[in-house]
């Protein structure tokens, strides 16, 4: 049983020692800004914005027009009808981008398909991950100690018959100054070790609490 116990606080001490990189990264990664100038040019009726931490875009259609959001390879990606109806295309390079991303030959193949679309609601609200605002790899930040504008990023979109573009640009953000603090993981993980190192203590002392009034 001892050994057990043992070996339990060996793991929670490992995972209290991970836990810091982990939340330290995750800090990293969120210091990655995503600006979003707007559409243009401008149309009446369409709301979009930047959700879910700066991972997401999310637009709105209330302009009476169907709107359609292209792919990484110019093919229909989704779109939102007049009557509120919001569809994705199955088909589509963003649709089945995964972690790495389509390759320009699938990119090619996927535009060239018919779309085939699933309807997903009838809120006449879209939101989705996409690539073009974060890319899979942003590479270094030169100088992190300040605002950096990383680069532009577009995204063609389609109002009825008339063409339009989704703007915005990816920068990076320091942190705000002011006092560290240890990360949430690493507070937790020293809890859950302190834990199990109490309980150890406690059960050695059962164990000879219990061997004293045996042998008494």
């Amino acid at each position: 049983m001892s050994l057990r116990v043992t070996a339990a606080a060996a793991v929670a001490l490992v995972v209290a020692l991970l836990a810091g990189p982990v939340a330290l990264a995750h800090r990293d990664h969120d210091r990655y800004r995503v600006d979003l100038y707007g559409l243009t040019p401008r149309v009446g009726g369409i709301a979009t914005r930047v959700v879910g931490h700066a991972q997401q875009l999310e637009l709105t259609n209330r302009s009476g027009r169907p709107v359609v959001i292209e792919g990484y390879g110019g093919e229909p990606y989704a779109r939102l009808l007049a009557d509120g109806v919001v569809q994705v295309n199955t088909r589509s390079s963003a649709y089945r981008r995964g972690e790495a991303g389509p390759s320009f030959a699938e990119r090619s193949r996927l535009a060239a398909l018919a779309p085939r679309w699933r309807t997903l609601d009838r809120s006449g609200r879209f939101t989705w991950d996409d690539q073009r605002i974060h890319g899979v790899a942003t590479g270094p930040v030169a100088d992190r100690s300040k605002r950096t504008k990383l680069f532009d990023w577009r995204i063609p979109i389609r109002v009825g018959s008339r063409r339009a573009v989704l703007r915005g640009a990816l920068s990076w953000q320091p942190a705000a100054s002011g006092p560290s603090r240890p990360p949430v993981a690493v507070i937790l993980g020293s809890v859950a070790f302190l834990a199990v190192c109490a309980g150890v203590v406690t059960y050695v002392a059962r164990r000879r609490e219990a061997a004293a009034r045996a042998s008494a």
